[in-house]
């Protein structure tokens, strides 16, 4: 399955690990991370990448305001910005450039993940060979991990995406020890835990049907 390639433009190692964490478990692919606009242009050069995750204040000459214009210049590829800056003087630069979003710090996983599928959607980088048709206008998007219905974005938490596509990826039963640990990390995790966020994805894709295999796992009905 090819996922999205992404770069993540950050010089704080923590908070660069920390978002790598969020869009990995989404079930996109973390190709680099650069602290310095330098090595995050050098690595475009000679890779493939579908978007871009930067902050704007970073080490170096070209901070990232500079390095979107380079980009864009360049390569014309998505970018979207994450940023404690969000002062008029930033805002004005940003302004006379191209940028897919801005998030402001501190952020959420909801907030890069939904930016990440809508800048997904509006560049065009799903493709009819990476879906799969689930029935009753249900179309679900490998690359993105995005789901829509009747071409409208459905809206997922973290893990709902995660558990999402691996229920459409699966041909059959999704164990729940695959479940546990890509959501939990292989860590303890109650049954009333899983059963509920089942229970709320369930909800959300009605009437898509996922079936619970007593002491195996579950499987989403494609119709």
């Amino acid at each position: 399955m090819n996922k999205l390639n992404i770069l993540i433009l950050e010089d704080e190692s923590l908070t660069a690990l920390y978002i790598k964490q969020i869009v990995e478990e989404a079930a996109y692919n973390v190709l680099n991370i650069s602290s310095n606009a330098d090595d995050a242009l050098k690595y475009l050069s000679e890779n493939h990448i579908d978007i871009i995750l930067a902050d704007i204040k970073i080490n170096g000459d070209c901070d990232g305001v500079c390095f979107a214009k380079k980009v864009g210049e360049l390569y014309k590829l998505p970018l979207i910005f994450l940023t404690a800056q969000i002062d008029d003087e930033t805002l004005n630069r940003v302004s006379d450039i191209s940028y897919c979003g801005y998030i402001a710090k501190p952020f959420t996983s909801d907030d890069i993940l939904t930016s990440l599928k809508l800048t997904s959607l509006k560049n065009s980088l799903l493709s009819s060979s990476k879906q799969v048709d689930l029935g009753y206008g249900y179309t679900y998007y490998f690359n993105g991990s995005i789901l829509q219905k009747n071409n409208l974005y459905i809206e997922l938490t973290n893990k709902e995406t995660t558990l999402m596509y691996m229920l459409a990826k699966a041909n059959g039963v999704c164990s729940f020890d695959q479940i546990d640990i890509n959501l939990w990390d292989d860590k303890l995790v109650g049954e009333s835990t899983r059963r509920n966020l089942i229970y709320k994805l369930k909800k959300k894709i009605q009437p898509l049907e996922i079936v619970t295999h007593k002491g195996l796992g579950i499987e989403l009905v494609k119709v």
